[in-house]
């Protein structure tokens, strides 16, 4: 079997564009954890950083991002964010981000007040425009600066168990996410383990340089993480189709 690699415009299109910022809005109202999606897809909020997307560069995010992230997973919780798109005559549609205040209760609300004062958001308004970049232009955008799936990538790749002679011949950096999110109080995204001998009872693995790196079958977390990756490569495709793989058969 034939594949043909990306490259090109392709290339660029599918692995280098930013993810659209409204479109990890609309899976959050969908039901995805929006904690889950800001950690793995956004580089900042209203110019409060993530961790490092690059993998040889490490920084760690600010202090206030995940407590952020946990603010939104409880209003998302409680059922009191949404979004909605605002058609205008003669312009783009814009994409709004809302909170619901209404039949609220006390620690909700708290909640979305502690949002709005860490992104910089007018304390008045229920309503924000949500827009790409790393700042926003005034007090009622929220600005998402998105990664790219090439970000993604190189993201999740800091979760790989390598093996330690790999790191001490310097043929790759270490695992560092891991330890970086359990002293942040937080779960792993992914757990990619490693070993000489063919793993038993995977979801997905894969031989390279002698080594086996894998999924546990039995590791939900993970999985679902490999499957919600999957589903943003399907969101990055903006291209035309390519053609099926070409199956070879060899004569003579």
């Amino acid at each position: 079997i034939t594949y043909q690699p990306l490259k090109g415009k392709k290339f660029t299109q599918s692995l280098m564009t930013p993810l659209p910022a409204e479109s990890l809005m609309a899976m959050s109202h969908a039901g995805w954890r929006v904690d889950l999606i800001s950690r793995l897809c956004a580089q900042s909020i209203n110019g409060i950083n993530n961790r490092s997307a690059f993998r040889l560069h490490t920084e760690e995010p600010d202090p206030e991002f995940f407590q952020l992230l946990s603010s939104f997973r409880k209003i998302q919780d409680a059922h009191a964010t949404g979004v909605r798109v605002v058609k205008i005559e003669g312009e783009k549609p814009v994409n709004m981000l809302f909170f619901r205040r209404e039949g609220m209760d006390p620690v909700t609300l708290a909640e979305i007040d502690r949002i709005k004062k860490q992104l910089g958001l007018n304390p008045d308004l229920n309503e924000y425009q949500v827009v790409y970049g790393s700042a926003a232009d005034n007090d009622r955008q929220l600005a998402i600066l998105t990664r790219s799936m090439l970000q993604v990538l190189t993201s999740l790749a800091a979760y790989i168990e390598v093996p330690q002679i790999h790191a001490d011949e310097d043929r790759t950096t270490p695992n560092t996410a891991i330890k970086s999110d359990l002293k942040a109080g937080l779960t792993p995204l992914i757990q990619i383990q490693s070993a000489t001998d063919k793993p038993k009872d995977t979801f997905v693995a894969i031989k390279y340089r002698d080594y086996w790196y894998w999924i546990d079958d039995k590791d939900r977390r993970s999985k679902r993480m490999f499957t919600f990756l999957m589903f943003l490569f399907g969101l990055a495709e903006t291209g035309k189709q390519d053609r099926s793989p070409v199956i070879t058969i060899p004569t003579g």
